[in-house]
């Protein structure tokens, strides 16, 4: 089993697996004992899913943004976000783990265009030229 734990869900209560609950029991944990700040990134996180909340910290992007500006939508948008296992720990960058014969880009949330040759660049000098 892999030290790292993560998921994409888009379908809600109805997708709950197990591996969702031991998630939701670590995340639960971590709020508890407040591993890394993480409870004041859980409010600080939990308070945009309130149309003013969500309105006020856009508005550091664009002043002028107002909560009627923003309409509903039935489009979703969720970050997977890779939990280390054995330091409890939100990994916040790529990760790169290599094999014998396979190179993983692991925690890549998107293709990230401005960031994506560059970080090509990285993986091949330092992983796969060094086979």
């Amino acid at each position: 089993m892999s030290k790292f734990l993560g998921t994409e869900n888009y379908n809600g209560l109805t997708a709950i697996t197990k591996e969702m609950w031991r998630i939701t029991n670590l995340l639960f944990r971590q709020y508890i004992n407040n591993n890394n700040g993480f409870r004041s990134l859980a409010w600080q996180e939990g308070r945009r899913y309130f149309k003013a909340w969500f309105a006020k910290a856009g508005q550091a992007l664009l002043p002028s943004l107002c909560s009627n500006h923003l309409l509903p939508t039935s489009k979703v948008g969720i970050r997977a976000q890779m939990l280390n296992r054995q330091t409890g720990n939100l990994v916040m960058d790529f990760l790169v783990e290599q094999g014998t014969i396979s190179t993983h880009i692991l925690n890549a949330i998107s293709p990230e265009w401005t960031g994506a040759f560059p970080f090509a660049r990285y993986v091949c000098s330092n992983f796969i030229d060094k086979r």
